[in-house]
């Protein structure tokens, strides 16, 4: 935990030295509060501690289920502070930026933002949620709120121009599934043809595994796609 905590605080004081070089020109003092290297930076360097908190967390909340013991209640007003601050920096944010917040060239980031507090309040509703499977079923966005640290990268030129060239390529993601989709589509129909005459001959225990494997075009291109991934092995599947 002592090495979490030091490559964090080593990270967060790069980001700092970087958001240096990106301090635009503002012109109220509210804007260039909010706009300033050491707001944003005290702002990363807060995001990356919570990151870490978040593991933490949800290792103590683990061995705590383990070992059959009540997790400490230390870890949830921890993070209604780190929920605190995150509000009340939007809230500057806003303030300071007023619509251009909501419509300016950053608003998909400032939209990013207001998820990821919301997911947080969210998470600490579901804390309290009398209804264990509602309560289960809100904890889910709890890990959304690790994907604040993207907001850290921004500011890092060699995270950003990686980040940007990972979104630009989505498209071309999209095309290559589709492709390794066809691909087990057309091993399906050839795999289920010679399912089709081996069949008649095969005894009760193999017919029963062909049906269950290869009873359909979906059911064989999954037993195809799990045998390739590692998911099963080839001789359970043939």
């Amino acid at each position: 935990a002592t090495s979490m905590w030091w490559c964090a605080m080593h990270y967060s004081m790069s980001c700092f030295r970087c958001l240096q070089k990106y301090e635009p020109d503002t012109g109220t003092p509210m804007q260039k509060f909010v706009h300033s290297a050491i707001f944003r930076g005290v702002v990363s360097i807060i995001i990356v501690v919570n990151a870490m908190t978040l593991g933490l967390m949800t290792q103590s909340r683990t061995q705590a289920v383990i070992a059959g013991k009540q997790a400490s209640p230390m870890w949830d007003a921890l993070e209604t502070c780190f929920s605190c601050f995150f509000l009340l920096e939007l809230l500057l944010r806003f303030a300071a930026e007023r619509m251009s917040f909501l419509i300016g060239a950053n608003w998909r980031w400032n939209y990013f933002d207001m998820l990821i507090v919301a997911t947080s309040f969210v998470d600490l509703l579901a804390a309290s949620a009398p209804n264990v499977s509602v309560s289960r079923i809100l904890r889910i966005v709890q890990f959304v709120r690790i994907l604040r640290v993207v907001r850290v990268m921004r500011f890092v030129k060699s995270l950003r121009l990686m980040l940007i060239q990972m979104l630009a390529s989505m498209w071309h993601l999209v095309w290559i599934a589709f492709f390794l989709i066809f691909i087990l589509y057309s091993s399906a129909i050839f795999f289920m043809s010679g399912i089709t005459e081996a069949y008649p001959s095969a005894g009760e225990d193999m017919q029963a595994l062909m049906h269950e494997y290869y009873g359909s075009v979906l059911e064989t291109m999954l037993s195809l796609f799990m045998s390739v991934s590692g998911g099963d092995d080839w001789a359970n599947r043939m």
